[in-house]
């Protein structure tokens, strides 16, 4: 029991990053498809451009932009560049838009965004999903989750030890282990390995810093 429980400590982790990536995918997925209704207007920008952010080995870029639209003689404000916010590194898509935005700003000339139709007060420059960053947090559900998962239901699916006081195991003592009764011997740290391989092999916070967790 000491040992399902050491491992299921060491998987959870694992699995919980594939659950935040699962949810932050789903709620990508869920944005896009709320916002196809999502109606096009003009809007004036305030400040455009991208932020870099500093790590160890690498930056990420972050594209901003304020901006003023008006919808039925009402004027509204909003920040929101992207359905994904925060920064990344992956591709050129958050320096591409930065600059796009500050080309625009300084040429004082508008841009096309997203309105939301029953809440003007929601909208968005980009509304499309960035399947290359779908791709590479799919990565994380697959590899992180899978090996979180899969080390749980491995260990909890193991058949429980016998009880070694029952009196036919004190005069067999081999009939305990089901190894013992052939002439063929396994290593019982095949768990213990794999958990130890997937742990030294997979860089988890150079990988993570890629879009800015760490």
């Amino acid at each position: 029991m000491k040992g399902r429980i050491f491992i299921t400590l060491f998987a959870l982790p694992f699995f919980g990053v594939g659950v935040w990536m699962s949810w932050a995918i789903g709620n990508s997925v869920y944005d896009a498809w709320q916002m196809r209704d999502w109606q096009p207007a003009a809007a004036d920008l305030i400040s455009a451009g991208y932020h870099t952010h500093s790590g160890d080995d690498s930056n990420s870029y972050e594209a901003y932009a304020s901006y003023s639209y008006s919808v039925h003689a009402q004027t509204y404000t909003s920040d929101r560049v992207a359905i994904s916010s925060g920064a990344d590194s992956i591709g050129d898509y958050q320096q591409d838009t930065g600059r796009r935005l500050s080309a625009a700003l300084s040429r004082n000339a508008g841009i096309n965004i997203w309105v939301n139709p029953d809440n003007p007060h929601e909208a968005i420059i980009d509304r499309g999903l960035r399947w290359g960053l779908m791709g590479f947090k799919s990565i994380f559900l697959l590899v992180f989750g899978g090996v979180g998962l899969g080390l749980m239901i491995m260990v909890w699916r193991t058949p429980r030890g016998k009880d070694a006081n029952k009196p036919k195991f004190q005069t067999s003592p081999w009939l305990l282990n089901t190894d013992w009764q052939t002439n063929v011997i396994r290593s019982s740290s095949k768990l213990a390995m794999w958990a130890t391989w997937v742990a030294r092999s997979i860089p988890t916070c150079r990988m993570i810093r890629t879009i800015n967790f760490c």
